[in-house]
């Protein structure tokens, strides 16, 4: 019984949108939000990308699934219009591809047009390089190819599947080893889940022992389904050892911690264990329990409907008493079998019937906005135009004198500690260090201060640290001691390494030159940069800001014009 992942169906953008915010105000004032009250289709076409996530979000938290079909087609709609996307576009344009993807596949059963919606997630993910959604469109691509292939060959075993599966858990697995953030890591342990269960059912586990071991070795956070993946790991291990009364124990309740999850999550999970323990009791030689596990199956999957893992529950039901030798059985559970598939095709029949209201819908929603615009376009265009555009120049005034002030107090503020703290012979301040050892847990010992004032003194009188290739293997030259010393007195006295030590002291002789006219007022920024070892002025300036603040432009221009 293969199940989808939630995954990361929407990416929320964040940055702030105060011009669309302010038109949005002012068009509240006047006669163009009216056209909101009419539809509200015709409101979510003015929506940012980020509203407009909110809104299906809304709709899919509170179970109105073709609501949050409508308005998701609606935003592909919106920006498959536009010749390029942004980041955030095409993240939620990927989304709502993705989550119509699930849905067309879960719920209307319509694979040709689950298919169309994934691949076209998966190219525009490609094209736009977000890893992640793609990542995501080559998986539940993957649970989509499974979900036909089970239908159209009545659950027989299909090489192509697990080898699909382990395709898509590889893919996943790429990842996440290198991603930066761990965001639809559940989707990670789905993976796993799947591609272990499917090994259980066809009893080839010896295929998927490479990806298991794989799994096992990453280091990445837990997340709600990380005890089931991890369990049904664990079971894998028994089973090879042919373990199985010991396998049950790591499917009880307190393993799986199913508990956790949303209601819809638990009962999908649950029903995946209860699959797994049937093929143990088999393997057990427990047949009347097995036989019980079945029925209990099937009365769960006809309580909430869950039509397709009934059909599997049905399928199995029909070789357990072939196996038995029960004929009679075997015919019932098979012509019940057929019986339900044939609905359940004819659902899927019905859900062509949805597709052409939702495309009629749409198809009125754009004719709405056709009109709208017109209006838009015939009224007010001149009077508005001119208080838009005069609130937003002073609105943009305000800010950037607001900002230029606030700017110019803090800068004087850092330049004026940096100065006092050279003319005191103290050492700038780091605004942001970077990780320190954790050698030094233990705070520092005698030896290390000995050892500090020795490389404090180097650091301080040699001309050395200010060529470009001084490094700390130069550095323990010069103090004659091993360089794990050296390294671990600079993390326990100064917390921090030696990369950061070496910057503050050639950012405290970049300052002192800054503000010698005399010798260096004709030099420019980079060849100050440069004399100090930094090899151009991008880096120059990037360190010189994270030490003292500011940059080294502001810092020379405060000094030569004191206020």
């Amino acid at each position: 019984m293969l199940h989808f992942s939630k995954g990361q169906k929407y990416v929320q953008n964040t940055s702030s949108r105060p011009f669309i915010i302010l038109i949005a105000v002012l068009c509240t004032l006047t006669g163009f939000a009216r056209a909101f009250d009419n539809a509200d289709i015709e409101k979510f076409y003015k929506l940012s990308v980020k509203e407009q996530g909110d809104i299906i979000i809304n709709y899919i938290n509170s179970n109105r699934c073709d609501s949050a079909v409508l308005y998701s087609n609606i935003q592909v709609n919106i920006l498959s219009k536009k010749q390029t996307l942004t980041k955030d576009e095409c993240l939620a344009c990927c989304a709502a591809l993705n989550f119509m993807g699930q849905v067309y596949t879960n719920d209307y059963n319509n694979y040709q047009l689950s298919a169309k919606y994934l691949l076209k997630s998966k190219q525009l993910a490609k094209k736009y390089g977000l890893k992640f959604q793609y990542t995501e469109a080559v998986y539940n691509i993957a649970i989509l190819n499974a979900t036909r292939n089970n239908l159209e060959n009545d659950y027989a075993y299909n090489p192509d599947l697990i080898m699909s599966l382990k395709d898509s858990f590889r893919v996943f697995y790429n990842f996440f080893s290198s991603a930066q953030n761990n965001n639809g890591i559940t989707s990670l342990h789905s993976s796993i889940g799947n591609l272990i269960y499917l090994a259980i059912k066809y009893d080839k586990i010896k295929d998927i022992l490479k990806e298991v071991q794989l799994y096992r070795g990453m280091k990445v956070p837990s997340a709600v389904n990380t005890p089931f993946s991890h369990a049904l790991c664990k079971v894998v291990d028994c089973w090879q050892k042919k373990q199985f009364e010991e396998a049950m124990d790591f499917l009880k309740p307190s393993s799986v911690c199913l508990n956790k999850m949303n209601t819809n999550d638990s009962i999908i999970h649950q029903h995946v264990i209860e699959f797994v323990k049937y093929y143990i009791l088999m393997k057990c030689d427990h047949i009347k329990e097995a036989e019980t596990q079945l029925l209990w199956l099937q009365k769960e999957s006809e309580r909430y409907n869950m039509t397709f893992e009934l059909l599997e529950v049905l399928n199995m039901l029909q070789l357990h008493y072939e196996q038995q030798g029960d004929n009679a059985k075997a015919r019932k559970y098979e012509l019940l079998y057929y019986k339900t598939k044939d609905e359940f095709m004819g659902r899927c029949m019905l859900a062509k019937v949805d597709e052409a209201a939702l495309d009629l819908k749409l198809e009125e929603s754009n004719e709405q906005m056709r009109e709208l615009n017109y209006k838009h376009r015939t009224q007010g265009m001149v009077l508005w135009g001119v208080v838009i555009i005069a609130v937003l120049l002073a609105t943009i005034l305000v800010g950037l004198y607001v900002n230029y002030r606030k700017t110019k107090r803090t800068n004087r503020l850092l330049y004026e500690k940096s100065v006092a703290m050279l003319n005191a012979g103290t050492k700038p301040a780091v605004a942001a260090t970077e990780s320190v050892s954790d050698l030094n847990a233990d705070g520092p010992t005698q030896a290390d201060r000995e050892l500090m004032e020795k490389i404090t003194e180097v650091m301080e009188n040699s001309p050395e640290i200010y060529d470009d290739s001084f490094s700390l293997q130069r550095l323990t030259e010069l103090v004659g001691v091993n360089i794990k010393y050296v390294s671990r007195a600079i993390n326990t006295c100064r917390q921090c390494n030696f990369k950061v030590l070496l910057n503050e002291y050639r950012i405290k002789e970049a300052c002192r030159r800054l503000m010698d006219n005399d010798t260096y007022g004709s030099y420019t920024i980079e060849s100050i940069g440069n004399s100090v070892g930094f090899a151009s002025r991008s880096n120059f300036t990037t360190v010189f800001k994270n030490v003292v603040g500011i940059t080294p432009a502001t810092f020379q221009k405060m000094h030569r014009k004191p206020q």
